[in-house]
C-alpha cells in the first residue's frame, strides 16, 4: 500500500507494483479502474505516496500499518467478516464477468497458470443460468446453435 507517485501512469491508467512489493517477487502493472482515475488525478502535491493519511498538521504521509488502516475502513463502512485477501476473488470475478480473457486476468493477478482462477473465481449462480444459450427450437434436428453453448438433446 506504500506505492509511490513514481509508480503511477495516468496516460495508460496503470500502477506499477515493483518486484520487491509483489507476490512471487515479480513486478507487474495493475490497471486502474475508471472510477478511481479521478482519485489519482487529484492527489495532493505534498505526498509521494498514492495512498496516504493526513498527520496532525494536515500533511499527507504514508499509511504505515496497513492492517490497522484497512480495519478502520471496514469499521467505518460497517463491514464485518471481510478480509483484504477477499479482494482477489472479487477482482478476478469482476474482470472475468466483464469478458476479459483468462490469460489477461492471470497476468494482472500475477498468476502463472489458469489454475488459480478455479480458486478465486466466484461466478454468480443466477448470472451463470442467465448466460446459458440453448439450441434454436426452429432447428432441433440440424444442431444449429443460437449461441456459444454446444449442447444437444439426446
Amino acid at each position: 500500500m506504500n506505492l509511490k507517485r513514481d509508480d503511477l501512469d495516468l496516460i495508460n491508467s496503470a500502477v506499477r507494483v515493483r518486484h520487491e512489493n509483489a507476490k512471487g517477487d515479480n513486478g507487474s502493472w495493475k490497471p486502474i479502474p475508471p472510477e478511481l482515475i479521478d482519485y489519482f488525478r487529484t492527489l495532493p502535491n505534498d505526498t509521494e505516496y498514492l495512498f496516504f493519511k493526513k498527520d496532525f498538521a494536515g500533511r499527507a504521509i504514508k499509511l504505515g500499518n496497513f492492517r490497522r488502516a484497512f480495519s478502520r475502513c471496514l469499521k467505518i463502512a460497517g463491514l464485518t467478516g471481510f478480509h483484504f485477501h477477499d479482494t482477489r476473488a472479487i477482482s478476478a470475478t469482476n474482470l472475468l464477468n466483464a469478458g476479459n480473457p483468462e490469460q489477461i486476468v492471470c497476468q494482472v493477478a500475477g498468476w502463472k497458470s489458469g489454475n488459480m482462477i478455479k480458486t478465486y473465481y466466484r461466478k454468480d449462480g443466477l448470472q451463470a443460468a442467465q448466460s446459458i444459450v440453448f439450441l434454436d427450437k426452429n432447428f432441433p434436428k440440424t444442431g444449429h446453435l443460437t449461441g456459444h453453448l454446444k449442447a444437444v438433446n439426446t
